[in-house]
């Protein structure tokens, strides 16, 4: 299996700690349930393309296995109830990111300078956390963002045996109380024996309100 979607649903406990076995898995979405829990550490493990958990009743820090999710281009943690510092391996680690949602949770400490390397990066939202400290001034070295000209598509590989030809994303972004969905579409493109993906790139958006 490579997509399992059971978003706005009524599933209820932790997930469990049992992805080992799921390799092949690039698209996870959880969102808009009643899970609780920390995430797990095997989540992690997956190297996933997509992983949205919002909406849910999650907590603790983030576990540092994810960030052998290097593929990810899509995270999307709002409206939980993580805490701890935001992670500067973010920066380091998850150099695809095009998208990354971490609003109305409970981080707290400075925004690590590391998010700056994040050169893909299309909409960052950090919102109605306890994160205090000044912006780091290298936020207008995310050149993704200040570009708005740059139409490139981006272009991955994943190994596949899927039917489906598309896969559609959605983020969302809250700006001075009012929530914006941002879209982007994954068409695949069949290869042997690997699949090309190519997407439209995501609108651009920031919020650390």
């Amino acid at each position: 299996m490579e997509c399992l979607a059971i978003e706005r649903n009524l599933l209820s406990g932790e997930i469990p700690d049992c992805w080992n076995h799921w390799r092949g898995l690039g698209y996870l979405n959880l969102e808009n349930n009643n899970l609780t829990g920390k995430i797990p550490p095997s989540l992690g493990r997956l190297n996933l393309l997509v992983l949205s958990l919002r909406n849910n009743g999650m907590f603790g820090e983030l576990p540092s296995t994810l960030q052998l999710s290097t593929s990810l281009i899509m995270l999307d943690l709002s409206d939980n109830h993580f805490s701890g510092s935001v992670p500067a391996w973010i920066g380091d680690k998850l150099s695809k990111l095009e998208m990354l949602s971490l609003r109305s949770n409970n981080f707290n400490g400075h925004i690590p300078q590391k998010i700056c390397q994040l050169q893909s990066l299309r909409i960052l939202d950090l919102g109605d956390n306890n994160i205090s400290g000044a912006i780091p001034k290298c936020f207008s070295n995310l050149s993704a963002m200040a570009n708005k000209g740059n139409q490139k598509s981006y272009m991955f590989q994943w190994s596949s045996i899927s039917t489906n030809n598309f896969f559609y994303l959605r983020a969302f972004l809250v700006l001075k109380g009012r929530q914006y969905v941002y879209t982007t579409v994954i068409e695949s493109i069949k290869e042997s024996p690997n699949r090309k993906y190519t997407g439209r790139n995501w609108q651009h958006g920031i919020g650390i309100s």
